[in-house]
């Protein structure tokens, strides 16, 4: 019984180092955004790599860590690889600039609104 409480009690909380992680991560994500509006010559195509390897590399760093991950971080950052991979190979992507953006904003809302961050 002892040890059902003390994994009830542990459930929720999670470490200052894992919260100062998903911040910085976001931060990384947030300058990224300046980056794209204020240089246009990079096409969406790569931001939309850059952004996915981001989110993927941090879901990855966190379950080695082994630390709670979103899933709204490993399905974004699928899609934007996906993405990005195929407008490199076909010149474009739908939407241009902007899925790429609606999608890492979503991820952000998402894991805000799961409790995540």
């Amino acid at each position: 019984m002892s040890y059902r409480r003390y994994r009830s009690s542990r459930r929720g909380r999670r470490r200052s180092s894992e919260r100062a992680f998903e911040a910085t991560i976001y931060g990384i994500i947030v300058i990224l955004f300046m980056v794209d509006l204020m240089f246009t010559g990079i096409r969406a195509e790569w931001f939309s790599l850059i952004g996915g390897a981001i989110l993927l590399g941090s879901a990855i760093y966190q379950t080695n860590r082994r630390w709670r991950v979103s899933i709204f971080t490993w399905l974004g950052g699928i899609f934007l690889i996906t993405v990005g991979a195929l407008g490199v190979q076909s010149g474009s992507i739908p939407g241009g600039d902007f899925l790429p953006i609606i999608t890492l904003i979503g991820v952000v809302v998402l894991s805000v609104i799961n409790g995540d961050l």
